[in-house]
């Protein structure tokens, strides 16, 4: 084993928490190591929508990664919604969208723009095999490395952002509390020359309680998403591209997929439960999936992932005065954690149940359908930009109330611009 290598903060897990946290650590003065146990720095999540949602496009700005974005070919992108009531489409903001671009480039590209970062050590192939205590508090992470060798790393702070399933946090003794079971499966593929309703947008349709939607992406490639419950699932699994194909057929406006066009595999998702991870012992902190992870039909996993990194940065990166402070900070991280993400992650998991509208959904998003001030108030809490007692005000629900009330009397309002 070589000599341990001191650091203010071990980061284990180079995807989109862990690089975040560790450019933002690296450029407030902090010496991080970014640990990695694939080899690859271009090695990629394939299992994701990659709808960045516009909750991160601040970070996103602050990174500096919207310019890279953008020249890789990432997509500027806002929303629409479909429901039994008919399409809710906001006008476009120009200063309120998110991004869409294949985690095929995300990742190698926060990988790098970490290990450009002064400060940042990026250490690829080094898989966490256990964490160093000392007198009960995390003091950093063991790593073996892809032939064997073993090292010792060393720091103030040990961050796990390797996931939901995070094995550092096992190895720490941290569990994670399932909020609510999910009730939904899910499949998705990439495909080349959809035409869609509205060529420019995310787009999602509540079947209630199935789910499609699509994604338009770099390089002309679109996303063809679906959820459905888990009652469908035997017989979806038994003959998949069948069920697959035939599944879109019957959602209204959906564009028609030709199997010519499929531009890759048709992969799924069998169960995903919502999760928040406990309290981490002193010494460590969770980000991204690995403290918060959500129903992904919502979108909020790669944004939420950013977000987090970055209030981590915030809440820590001057107390390392003492350990006492440190500890301080990592609770003040956890409080802005549940203030921004709570209300949210308890509406998100809730509807993952499988469920189909309550009363106060049917209200508001009726309403979004019919007046395109009231989609715009609604696409900011999809976005997640406003907190869920923002979206819910009184005034908001008593709004939706007359919108709906005069639509008894007038003809539906149907969305110009696609």
């Amino acid at each position: 084993m070589s000599e341990p290598a001191e650091y203010d903060v071990a980061i284990v897990g180079a995807s989109l928490a862990g690089c975040t946290a560790a450019t933002l650590f690296g450029r407030a003065g902090r010496s991080v190591a970014l640990i990695e146990s694939h080899p690859d720095i271009k090695a990629y999540k394939k299992l994701c929508t990659t709808l960045i949602q516009p909750c991160a496009t601040p970070t996103i700005h602050r990174l500096g990664l919207d310019i890279r974005i953008e020249a890789a070919g990432g997509l500027r992108t806002h929303s629409a919604l479909h429901t039994r009531w008919g399409w809710a489409v906001p006008p476009v903001d120009d200063d309120v969208f998110g991004y869409d671009i294949r985690r095929e480039k995300l990742d190698p590209m926060m990988r790098v723009l970490a290990a450009e970062t002064p400060g940042v050590d990026l250490l690829m192939g080094q898989r966490a095999r256990k964490v160093l205590t000392t007198d009960g508090r995390i003091t950093g992470v063991a790593t073996e490395g892809e032939e064997g060798s073993t090292r010792e790393i060393r720091a103030r702070l040990v961050v796990g952002a390797d996931g939901r399933s995070s094995p550092v946090a096992k190895m720490a003794g941290v569990g994670a509390r399932t909020v609510k079971k999910h009730g939904r499966f899910g499949y998705m593929a990439f495909f080349r020359n959809l035409e869609l309703p509205y060529p420019k947008r995310a787009l999602l349709w509540l079947l209630e309680p199935d789910v499609a939607f699509t994604l338009p992406h770099d390089d002309g490639f679109q996303l063809a998403a679906l959820m459905a419950t888990k009652d469908k699932l035997p017989a979806f699994k038994a003959n998949l591209e069948d069920s697959f194909y035939t599944f879109f057929e019957a959602v209204p406006d959906f564009p028609k997929l030709d199997p010519a066009n499929q531009a890759s595999p048709i992969i799924g998702l069998m169960d995903h439960p919502n999760l928040w991870r406990s309290k981490p012992p002193p010494g460590m902190a969770f980000i991204g999936d690995a403290a918060v992870s959500a129903d992904p039909l919502w979108g909020v996993g790669c944004g939420w992932a950013m977000q987090g990194g970055e209030w981590l940065v915030e809440s820590t990166k001057a107390a390392f005065g003492s350990d006492a402070e440190l500890d301080d900070a990592v609770g003040n991280y956890r409080k802005v954690l549940r203030s921004r993400l709570g209300g949210h992650f308890f509406l998100i998991s809730d509807y993952s149940t499988g469920r189909g509208f309550n009363p106060i959904e049917k209200l508001m998003f009726s309403a979004a359908t019919r007046d395109t001030e009231f989609a715009r108030h609604t696409f900011k809490f999809g976005a997640r930009t406003i907190p869920v007692h923002e979206f819910l005000a009184p005034s908001k629900v008593a709004k939706a109330i007359r919108i709906n009330l005069r639509h008894r009397k007038e003809p539906s309002l149907v969305p110009a611009g696609k």
